[in-house]
């Protein structure tokens, strides 16, 4: 559905997804919140894993996606004094501990994903008006992944 396209293009280049049942995802998300439609079928498409190069080396996957929210406020609290993260941000992928990615639970089957980078130190910046657009963009337009959008969140 959010990601047909994505997957298509990645089955016509030859690369394998290794995708996660529903309990495992029940597990990750955690049964006690909502998580946003487009992130299950995210998870359920390639949570385990992939031959997708774009992802060797970054945080993302099903093994290091629990720990991320945790490894995100240490960062912040090393780096920042006037942003923090709200109780319904989930952190979804990182890079070199020094940028991670994230999106709010209450914005959407689809939401907006946000950035925090050191490059841009005070605040966090809009770069995907969607989940979907995000993921597409990093592995197919990745010169446009982490630019800004106008619109950046209000803390």
């Amino acid at each position: 559905m959010y990601f047909d396209d994505f997957i298509r293009k990645c089955e016509d280049m030859g690369y394998k997804m290794y995708g996660m049942g529903q309990q495992e995802i029940a597990e990750l998300t955690g049964r006690d919140r909502h998580f946003p439609k487009s992130y299950v079928e995210l998870m359920s498409i390639l949570g385990h894993g992939t031959t997708v190069p774009f992802w060797n080396g970054q945080d993302f996957f099903c093994y290091s996606v629990s720990a991320l929210h945790n490894y995100a406020l240490d960062t912040l609290k090393d780096n920042e004094k006037t942003i923090a993260l709200r109780d319904t941000d989930f952190v979804f992928y990182m890079s070199q501990s020094v940028l991670f990615a994230f999106f709010n639970t209450n914005e959407g089957d689809d939401p907006p994903v946000y950035l925090y980078t050191e490059a841009v130190p005070g605040r966090f910046i809009k770069v995907a008006d969607a989940l979907s657009d995000f993921i597409w963009n990093y592995c197919f337009e990745p010169s446009i992944a982490f630019h800004e959008l106008n619109s950046n969140r209000d803390d």
